[in-house]
This record gives C-alpha cells, sequence and structure tokens, in this order.
C-alpha cells in the first residue's frame, strides 16, 4: 500500500518462533494450541518510528487518515488485526522477548 494501515497486532519473532517451537518437541509440550508470538502488541506508528530511529531511511511515511478511508480507497478485503495472548507457552518455560526489544534486535540486524 502506498501508505501505512494503523492498528494493533502481535508479532512472531522467526527466530524465536523457530526456538520455541524446537522446545516444544524436544521437551514434549503437552498437545494443544500454543500463541508463540512476542510479550505484548506493537501498533503500526511504534514500528514506523522505529524504524525512521534506527534506519533512518529516506522514505516517508504516511498513514490513512481512517478506517474508511483505507477501506474505500486501499483493502479488498477485511484485515484481520489481534493481540495473541502467549501465557501458555511461557507458562511451559519458553522465554520469548517483548516485542519492542525483538523488532529494535531485528532493525539494528538489518540488512540493506
Amino acid at each position: 500500500y502506498p501508505k501505512a494501515y494503523e492498528n494493533i497486532n502481535s508479532i512472531s519473532n522467526i527466530d524465536e518462533f523457530a526456538n520455541a517451537s524446537i522446545t516444544s518437541l524436544v521437551e514434549k509440550f503437552p498437545f494443544g494450541k500454543y500463541n508463540i508470538v512476542n510479550t505484548g502488541a506493537v501498533k503500526t506508528y511504534e514500528v514506523v518510528d522505529m524504524i525512521k530511529d534506527i534506519l533512518s531511511p529516506k522514505k516517508n511515511f504516511e498513514f490513512w487518515k481512517s478506517n474508511d478511508d483505507f477501506y474505500n480507497n486501499a483493502a479488498k478485503t477485511p484485515r484481520s488485526n489481534c493481540v495473541l495472548d502467549n501465557s501458555k507457552i511461557l507458562g511451559m518455560g519458553v522465554e520469548l522477548s517483548h516485542v519492542h526489544k525483538s523488532l529494535e534486535n531485528c532493525l539494528k540486524d538489518w540488512i540493506w
């Protein structure tokens, strides 16, 4: 999209997700559903601010004015935005970093 859509979501750092998945197999966690997401949630503007602060791109980020603006001018289908609870996987002893720390680390390791 030419503009960013403001919302809040959970994210999964792929390295942490893989490690948690392997740990669940090795440790033989009980079968079931586990939300393997970083702790907390992040808003689009927070991601953009971190990108600006850490990567200093030449891009000028713009946001849609409202949900109506986004859905009337860009989106073809409704978006799914959600914040997931990772307490079940954390309760099994798996460590997952906070979403903001994970994003910061990923952006600092970004290769252009």
